[in-house]
């Protein structure tokens, strides 16, 4: 039988396929994978995916260009993770504000970009410094020069934080390779050296042994590196 966890998995997996689509430039497709996913978690009562669902549709409605018809799905989903108490609402608050910009809707731009401010709470993430340098786009048509500049300070200060981080991701991205070369290296050399003496045991343990040191300081980068911040928009 077709249970719910079931259909859940179904609109997540469809919910990943449109998000490939519209990557890839394929809105078409894209919206029929995003409109699948949200029927699908519709069915189950109580499905955080469902809200997920709205928000993507509307930002795929956006780089559409149908600024108008992405508001009601946002709103809605804004609707329902407010009421599941749920972090990412800074995204679909964002959304609005870009929404609501490009229709020439200013004022309520400004204070959705306002709440997603406070809801990013200084989070490394592109949406928030996009958020950032919109809001001080039209603090300062709106004549509020002093907003817009501190606003403005406050987006390159997120930026110059984004690349630093990436940097250093790359880096350790490097250090990984290299560690990973390591052991490659190592287990072929292991192979070929390998003999069925006792000398040949002591290379293979000591291989082992090396094998999984490096594997175990990898493992904990990783999970050192989740736990910086686990926050998503």
């Amino acid at each position: 039988a077709h249970t719910a966890s079931d259909t859940s998995l179904e609109s997540v997996l469809l919910n990943h396929l449109a998000i490939l689509n519209r990557d890839a430039g394929e809105f078409t497709k894209a919206l029929q994978y995003y409109e699948a996913s949200a029927s699908k978690s519709q069915e189950v009562a109580g499905d955080i995916c469902y809200a997920y669902s709205l928000n993507n549709l509307g930002q795929l409605y956006i780089l559409k260009g149908e600024y108008g018809a992405s508001i009601p799905l946002l709103e809605q989903s804004l609707m329902l993770k407010e009421q599941g108490n749920l972090k990412s609402v800074s995204g679909t608050l964002y959304n609005l504000g870009l929404a609501h910009y490009h229709i020439g809707e200013s004022q309520q731009a400004i204070g959705y970009l306002e709440q997603a401010s406070k809801k990013f709470k200084g989070a490394i993430l592109e949406d928030n410094i996009e958020a950032h340098q919109l809001l001080a786009i039209l603090y300062e048509a709106d004549g509020q020069f002093g907003l817009a500049a501190e606003v403005d300070e406050l987006a390159n200060q997120l930026q110059a934080s984004l690349n630093a981080k990436r940097q250093q991701d790359a880096q350790e991205a490097q250090e990984a390779i290299e560690q990973l070369k390591a052991i490659h290296d190592l287990m072929a050399q292991d192979v070929i050296q390998k003999k069925q003496t006792r000398a040949g045991g002591m290379i293979s343990l000591f291989s082992a042994g090396v094998f999984l040191v490096l594997l175990l300081s990898l493992v904990v980068r990783r999970i050192r590196k989740s736990q910086e911040s686990p926050y998503k928009a």
